[in-house]
């Protein structure tokens, strides 16, 4: 099962962490679930009413409260504020590198994540304007398709066109991450 892999694949390596104490610390959970056979990945799409990021595609995610113990804690209270995604139901598999965003000042830690059903997922209207739902294989054959076949790498900057879903910046940047991870087992 994919699931499986990607869980040892994220155990089995080290993880980049950036100290930067003028950044905000934040964490983002990305949401792995089988729907009608085929692996999906959740994302959002802010309001115009959020501080940062007004519009955007996005996994759900935030700041780091004082009273989060961890990473994983942090995704998990920010997804289910945002989306309704019970936390008890999420088998955390791991984190991803920190990621920097370039006009807001983050610093983030990707949280990766399954849960055994499909989400019945509930919006705060106030954070998330609409649910995003994108099959992992997507993403794969795109990624397949923009590897420079000279020197075997994505581009630097990477964007994902998903209907009328662009997915870019820190986003993007995570995506490329875990499919970058992925590549090695297929």
């Amino acid at each position: 099962m994919v699931i499986n892999k990607i869980k040892k694949i994220i155990a089995d390596r080290p993880r980049k962490i950036i100290e930067d104490k003028s950044r905000i610390p934040a964490a983002v959970l990305i949401l792995l679930y089988e729907k009608a056979g085929e692996v999906y990945l959740l994302f959002t799409r802010r309001t115009e009413k959020v501080a940062d990021h007004k519009g955007e595609i996005s996994f759900p995610g935030g700041s780091r409260d004082h009273e989060d113990e961890s990473w994983e804690t942090t995704a998990l209270r920010e997804a289910a504020e945002e989306v309704g995604i019970i936390p008890e139901t999420v088998e955390v598999l791991g984190l991803l590198d920190d990621c920097l965003t370039v006009s807001s000042n983050y610093v983030i830690a990707p949280v990766v994540g399954t849960i055994a059903t499909t989400p019945q997922f509930q919006i705060n209207p106030d954070e998330v304007e609409e649910i995003i739902e994108i099959p992992l294989s997507f993403f794969q054959d795109v990624f397949r398709q923009k590897i420079s076949h000279a020197d075997g790498f994505a581009p630097k900057a990477l964007t994902f066109q998903y209907g009328e879903h662009l997915i870019w910046g820190v986003t993007a940047c995570i995506m490329k991450q875990l499919l970058s991870l992925l590549a090695f087992i297929y």
